[in-house]
């Protein structure tokens, strides 16, 4: 090697080295200057990789390079440049491909290699992109720059041709952001006028069903809130920032209202989570707002993106304490009439609940969530799963019904959805390869939580001053056969479990549009100290009746909920933006 191609692999060498140091416990790959990290999604969802796998994320290192070029130092700067232009590199810059403007999500698997193309990762790196040119255009080489700006004109151009609607809400918003930021930036006015009928459409939509499609998701929900905050400080065209202005404090209402102080939770019912209790750093990044967390508390917020304050009018619920419960309905879709999603969220000084009225369980979904605290103060979350060999089944439904602090369950199972995801992978002739089928009620967060038969068909989840009374119907079938319940305790990790098993054995096909009879009822009431279950049975109907989008369920009903009445549809704006 020559002693100037020493010098130059030397000098690069010696730069990650010290952008790896000043990362702190971060490994960086020295080649590429990536962040490596594991793949931490379910196995088969998007990636063949399993979970733990070492990986390097073309996202993640694109945040990495803004937190280089962000540095003061000339050689973290560098370094940001060089990851960068690595970035890129992974960039599908064919015209002609389906793929162009995306990238992968780990170098070390190509499209190719991929069990489904993610096409937000032209969202996502394309959002950073326009902070890194935004601010730090002036560190960057001037072929960088161009290479940069190029790399945003392929992502817009993605984004623009696959016009996603506004049913899938965080992507709807940042692709609109992107587009219109991008647009001034490039000098592209297409971009910028898609960008602006874009969130025209998605206020329109939000204010015609009075919500968001993917409705009250915490990692979602915060999504949109932060390309809001993107928007109001990137974007320049008045119209746009008065839509974006206007729907940041729509977002704000959502958080606050779901909010539950007492335990500093998220109140469900979720559309879409990765998690069932917020993080600490997830907490402040929404108190933060309020200016409620100490300003000695390091908050991890969004790179790029300034945050912006609450508003004051929903500041206070942040904080709030209940002189009465309350209760509240919500509508996540626009149809009046045959299948309308809604979802009750129930709240008082020790509690939450929230039910949709209509849920598969695949693994993002949390149809049910009830939250409260354990007598040391810690929050506990109490859940309701499906699952399908041990993980949760996407081609399994509940239709519930609440009324304050009770709620029941009517189950049914789907024949045209997957098993990890409801479109992902379904398979071709309808036929699952089942080593067991399991409907699982679980508490989690505590080493006090506890279950324990109580009655014939009652069982009692405990921790803290609250208890989750979970009522069996009598006659849960499953294929005709009886389900066999069974709790289960671990202390270890804080788990308290009842578990019906459905079918248990030997790995057998069960094709779902010829399964036999599928009855299954179950009711679940929060009680407080001195309250005694209701002595009201679970009952299950003889006949199943039909909706168009729902499928087949059996009527059930639990004094005074039924799960045949429509969902109650909350008051809701008609008006166009």
């Amino acid at each position: 090697m020559k002693i100037a191609q020493f010098a130059c692999c030397l000098t690069v060498i010696i730069a990650a080295l010290l952008a790896c140091l000043s990362a702190g416990a971060q490994e960086i790959d020295p080649e590429t200057g990536f962040p490596w990290g594991k793949h931490n999604a379910p196995t088969g969802y998007i990636s063949h990789f399993e979970q733990g796998t070492r990986v390097r994320s073309t996202r993640a290192a694109m945040t990495y390079a803004y937190r280089l070029l962000a540095k003061e130092d000339k050689a973290s700067q560098t370094e940001g440049a060089r990851v960068l232009r690595n970035v890129i590199k992974y960039q599908d810059s064919d015209p002609n491909s389906k793929t162009y403007g995306v990238w992968p999500w780990y170098i070390e698997e190509p499209f190719d290699e991929m069990l489904a193309i993610d096409f937000n990762w032209a969202d996502f790196l394309g959002a950073t992109l326009i902070s890194i040119l935004t601010n730090y255009s002036d560190r960057l080489p001037p072929d960088v720059v161009d290479e940069a700006k190029a790399s945003l004109d392929r992502a817009c151009a993605c984004i623009k041709k696959r016009d996603v609607q506004p049913s899938y809400t965080n992507i709807a918003y940042m692709g609109a952001v992107v587009c219109a930021a991008g647009g001034e930036l490039l000098g592209k006015p297409e971009y910028l006028e898609y960008g602006r009928m874009r969130m025209e459409r998605n206020v329109n939509s939000y204010n015609e069903i009075g919500g968001f499609v993917e409705y009250n998701s915490p990692t979602y929900t915060m999504v949109v809130l932060v390309e809001l905050e993107r928007a109001l400080q990137y974007v320049k065209d008045e119209s746009f920032r008065e839509m974006a202005q206007y729907m940041h404090k729509e977002v704000w209402k959502t958080i606050a209202m779901h909010y539950h102080p007492a335990t500093g939770q998220w109140s469900g019912p979720f559309s879409r989570a990765y998690r069932d209790l917020l993080s600490a750093d997830e907490r402040n990044r929404i108190l933060a707002r309020a200016g409620l967390v100490p300003k000695n508390v390091r908050v991890g917020f969004e790179t790029g993106v300034n945050p912006l304050p609450c508003p004051e009018e929903y500041a206070g619920l942040l904080t709030r304490r209940f002189d009465s419960p309350v209760t509240f309905s919500e509508n996540y879709n626009n149809a009046r009439e045959n299948f309308r999603l809604t979802g009750t969220t129930y709240l008082d000084n020790d509690l939450s609940l929230g039910t949709a009225s209509y849920y598969p369980f695949w693994f993002q979904a949390r149809g049910v969530m009830a939250y409260w605290n354990d007598s040391n103060g810690k929050p506990v979350c109490f859940k309701q799963r499906f699952l399908h060999n041990d993980r949760d089944f996407a081609s399994a439904a509940g239709r519930s019904r609440q009324t304050g602090a009770r709620f029941v369950t009517a189950y049914n199972m789907l024949y045209d959805r997957g098993s990890l995801q409801p479109g992902q992978d379904r398979p071709k002739d309808r036929t699952f390869q089942v080593k067991s089928f399991k409907i699982v009620y679980e508490l989690i967060g505590s080493k006090e939580n506890s279950v324990k038969q109580i009655g014939e068909d009652l069982f009692e989840f405990s921790s803290g001053k609250i208890r989750a009374v979970v009522h069996l119907c009598s006659d849960n079938r499953f294929e005709g056969r009886e389900i066999q319940w069974s709790i289960q305790n671990d202390q270890k990790t804080g788990t308290a479990s009842l578990v019906g098993v459905c079918y248990e054995g030997e790995e057998k096909p069960f094709k779902m549009d010829e399964l036999d009879e599928v009855r299954i009822a179950v009711g679940v009431e929060f009680l407080k100290e001195g309250e005694a279950p209701s002595s009201a049975p679970v009952t299950i109907s003889d006949d199943p009746y039909f909706t168009k989008n729902e499928g087949a369920f059996y009527r059930v009903e639990w004094e005074p909920v039924d799960t045949s009445t429509s969902p109650q549809l909350a008051p809701c704006k008609s008006t166009k933006y």
